[in-house]
């Protein structure tokens, strides 16, 4: 009896898969494919692409005097609420041994990115010379009657113009990096110098150390010493500013510059914009959790309105903008054997146009050949159905598991 039932178990089991085969096997999805076809027109407008960031402020109209010298402080210059000029003394230190060698280092360090940017310069000048000569000599090439496209002398005067061009252009490249080298450079040998001098016009205020204290020696532990990273005093600047801090990505570094105008608003206040420039670019970099960021200060007029130290602000930076310009979504753009191109309704019919495409910014694109405005664009989607057939095998709730 036991024999009968599993073969009985067995036949069903089989009989089971077999249904199953035979669902999957005979039994395909059916595609349909229909065109959902939408029609618009070409036309001009402002392409505009923006980096968002978010930070705070660092200082509303005050600057932190600050040292990264070691010694201790000599003499006191300046009293609270005293007018001062932009690099007025307010403290003279004496300098550790371990300051004085800090300070000697800073000061190598300045000579030698000195020297950087003189040898690069001559460089500079030395290539600048050299893609001279070689334009000359490939336009006067060009300009030969007898003078042919294939012609090997042509070749190659105009790739040792294109070498010596490209080779100018990195030597500016690395010219404003080493400027930016010696002004870091400079800077650090500033701030560990025995004088302390003030980088803004305006009144000094919060001054927090007097003669005899110790500065910058981070060993001691009285309660008298004054660590690198507290401040010796406060400058209230004269004009109405602000300072904020932001940090930018890898990637997003090289999208920005001096001067360049920012757009910012204090979280609480989103009704209130201000108008800021970049003031300084740390290209040095803070790594933190093995992530590097770029901080940048940026300068701007508070417009009367409330700002306090610390403040969360977002800032808005326009880093690339084409005005009045033919653009398409980059749905309507189709591509096929490295080319581009769309579909345009010409009357009742449809034909296919080449173009030439310039600046994506999002979902937009910008067209610089192949279409002109008013142009109706035909952007086809597809839609897939999927029907089955009924399961004849089993019901329609599928196998009933009890």
């Amino acid at each position: 009896m036991k024999k009968h039932f599993r073969i009985i178990i067995i036949i069903i089991i089989i009989l089971i898969s077999l249904s199953l085969a035979f669902y999957f096997l005979l039994s395909p999805e059916q595609e349909t494919n229909s065109n959902l076809n939408s029609t618009l027109q070409v036309t001009k407008s402002d392409l505009v692409e923006t980096l968002d960031l978010s930070g705070n402020v660092l200082v509303a109209n005050l600057i932190e005097v600050k040292t990264q010298a070691v010694g201790t402080v000599k003499s006191v210059l300046v009293k609270e609420g005293q007018k001062v000029k932009t690099g007025e003394k307010l403290f003279e230190l004496s300098l550790s041994p371990e300051g004085k060698e800090k300070n000697n280092s800073s000061y190598a360090s300045y000579l030698n990115s000195k020297n950087s940017l003189t040898n690069a310069q001559n460089s500079y000048h030395s290539l600048q010379s050299k893609l001279f000569t070689a334009n000359e000599k490939f336009k006067k090439f060009l300009l030969e009657k007898d003078r042919v496209e294939e012609d090997p002398e042509l070749i190659i005067a105009r790739a040792d113009w294109l070498s010596a061009e490209d080779a100018y252009i990195s030597q500016e490249s690395i010219v404003n990096q080493i400027k930016i080298n010696l002004n870091s450079a400079y800077q650090n040998y500033l701030n560990s110098s025995a004088t302390v001098t003030a980088s803004h016009d305006g009144v000094v205020n919060s001054i927090t150390v007097v003669a005899g204290m110790t500065v910058g020696d981070t060993s001691q532990t009285s309660s008298n010493t004054v660590n690198l990273s507290e401040r010796l005093a406060v400058i209230k600047l004269d004009e109405q500013k602000n300072l904020a801090s932001f940090a930018l990505s890898e990637a997003d570094v090289f999208k920005v510059a001096l001067d360049q105008e920012v757009k910012l608003s204090v979280d609480t206040q989103k009704n209130q914009q201000f108008t800021g420039k970049i003031a300084s670019i740390d290209r040095i970099g803070v790594t933190s959790n093995g992530i590097i960021t770029y901080p940048i200060i940026v300068s701007f007029e508070n417009n009367n309105q409330p700002i306090l130290p610390n403040m969360n602000l977002t800032a808005s930076l326009i880093i690339n903008e084409k005005k009045q310009v033919l653009n398409l979504p980059n749905l309507a753009i189709q591509k096929r054997n490295d080319k581009q191109f769309v579909i345009i309704k010409n009357g009742s019919d449809e034909q296919e146009v080449e173009i030439q495409t310039g600046l994506t910014i999002n979902s937009r694109t910008e067209i610089l050949s192949g279409l002109n405005e008013n142009d109706q664009i035909i952007v086809k989607l597809k839609s897939f159905e999927t029907s089955q057939p009924t399961n004849t095998l089993f019901p329609a709730g599928g196998i009933n598991r009890h």
